[in-house]
């Protein structure tokens, strides 16, 4: 049989529970509350990380959905596309969070399709924010997208920063 592991997507792994995952994610969220842009609604993806950053605002999250906050309140709660473009209806800026999925990196098209092209394109790759822990990220070797639109994945690709800590980041190629 060939050895093709590099083209093999990768199974989901569990958040990390420990002491230092659940601190790393309190300072992940501290840096993301600190910078949040008045006047801007923010669409946080699924995943633990994100929840930690709704816990800190005092706000409840879906684990697994989409939520949306303005001004640290929460206006959306487990949107679908749909959901998500009526919002934008309402708020001209707009800004999507998001973590990568253990073990495989993805960022957009598995675990979180709500996040479709369409959304995607009107939020714009510079109001992307990545997030995760540095015991996630060591485990990877890149980012992936996989949105369903080629010319929209090409767009992604190349390198973001990823939010690891309180003022701190670490540059992850993001690929197709």
């Amino acid at each position: 049989m060939p050895n093709v592991k590099s083209l093999l997507q990768g199974g989901k792994e569990a958040s990390a529970a420990g002491r230092s995952a659940a601190e790393s994610k309190k300072e992940i969220a501290a840096d993301i509350i600190e910078a949040m842009d008045s006047g801007t609604l923010y669409l946080l993806g699924p995943g633990t990380t994100l929840k930690t950053i709704t816990d800190e605002i005092g706000v409840q999250k879906t684990l697994l959905g989409v939520d949306a906050i303005f001004e640290k309140k929460l206006v959306g709660t487990d949107l679908n596309e749909h959901g998500i473009l009526e919002l934008f209806k309402h708020y001209e800026k707009r800004k999507i969070i998001v973590t990568p999925i253990g073990g495989n990196g993805f960022i957009f098209g598995r675990g979180s399709k709500q996040f479709t092209a369409d959304v995607i394109w009107q939020v714009g790759r510079e109001n992307i924010i990545v997030v995760g822990t540095k015991d996630k990220l060591i485990k990877l070797d890149c980012l992936r997208v996989d949105t369903g639109d080629f010319a929209l994945d090409r767009q992604l690709s190349g390198y973001m920063d990823v939010t690891v800590g309180h003022n701190y980041s670490k540059v992850m190629p993001v690929r197709c």
